[in-house]
């Protein structure tokens, strides 16, 4: 494994200074942070115990931050003991990144892909190209993506994406199945109730219980199954194209749609959520991961106070936020 010092050679001449190394911050702080121990949790009924933070690729692939920017950010990630990596094949160039980090730390990550296809054909070639691209031959968790925007009788029909992934399963391709919507609750039971389903990630944050009620209609019926249940949109997602991130960039997609100084609140909050497993949260670059990492490591629960007045605020947040993601039932 290269150390983070060893990595500090991709920042070199960023400056424009000819023979200067600059480091950037974020590396500086990260070194800081990696004697910390990441703490971990076991990922419901399948037994593995996997970091409390997980690494989101979408904004990094969507932004299109180049392999400078994504690729020292994976091995911050790891670095900093996140071994759950979560991408795509619809993130654009997230797996390709992801791709770059394999072939030397692909023991280092439970890694994670989704297919988002509602027949056994459209899974396999989905789950075909992300392994190639990828560049491994088996991925720790495959999710079916998006159950809100697919027909649940066709995924868990004779031909459908879970017959497929159940298949890729017992080959070895993939280790786990899992799936994942942001919204239409009504969609889920019936792809749950298969009792196939080894991981849930749903939207979960303090604002959006109040517009997409995952967490009370959902999670008590994964738990009755074992299945873990993954928080995302822990910062409720991304904002509108154009706007600047909270790093100072002009990016697609924007910045959280949370306010920055409530985001550790946020992420606090997910992770003292009754049911929930893990946590995860996309990234645009490397001082976002050292930002979250130092969040996680040093996580006290909420009390059901804090808990309370933060679902109140939330509230309030609601109303400007709305339903975007869909129909949320």
């Amino acid at each position: 494994m290269k150390s983070l010092m060893d990595r500090r050679t991709f920042f070199a001449g960023m400056t424009g200074l000819s023979g200067t190394l600059w480091i950037a911050p974020w590396v500086r702080a990260a070194e800081g942070l990696a004697s910390k121990p990441m703490p971990r949790r076991v990922l419901g009924r399948t037994k593995q115990e996997v970091s409390m933070l997980g690494l989101g690729t979408a904004p990094m692939g969507h932004a299109y931050v180049g392999e400078e920017i994504a690729v020292p950010a994976i091995h911050a990630a790891l670095d900093q003991g996140i071994n759950y990596i979560d991408t795509a094949l619809i993130y654009d160039d997230a797996q390709a990144y992801v791709g770059k980090v394999t072939p030397t730390r692909r023991d280092e990550m439970f890694l994670i892909t989704k297919t988002w296809a509602d027949t056994w054909e459209k899974a396999e070639e989905s789950l075909t190209s992300s392994l190639k691209v990828l560049r491994t031959d088996h991925v720790d968790l495959c999710h079916i993506h998006c159950i809100g925007a697919l027909d649940p009788k066709k995924v868990i029909g004779e031909r459908g994406c879970l017959a497929y992934l159940l298949n890729a399963k017992e080959k070895g391709l993939t280790r786990f199945v899992g799936m994942t919507g942001h919204n239409r609750i009504s969609y889920f039971p019936e792809v749950l109730n298969t009792g196939e389903i080894d991981v849930m990630m749903v939207v979960l944050n303090f604002v959006d219980c109040h517009l997409y009620d995952f967490h009370n209609a959902l999670v008590p019926l994964a738990k009755k199954h074992s299945t873990a249940v993954v928080a995302m949109k822990v910062f409720g997602g991304r904002g509108k194209e154009g706007q600047p991130t909270p790093w100072g960039q002009y990016r697609r997609p924007g910045p959280s749609q949370m306010p920055k100084d409530l985001l550790q609140d946020a992420l606090r909050y997910a992770l003292s959520m009754d049911g929930v497993d893990i946590a995860l949260t996309g990234v645009y670059n490397g001082q976002e991961i050292v930002q979250n990492a130092g969040w996680a490591k040093e996580f006290k629960p909420l009390t059901a106070e804090e808990m309370k007045s933060l679902e109140e605020k939330g509230k309030q947040m609601s109303a400007d936020w709305g339903t975007r993601f869909g129909e949320p039932v």
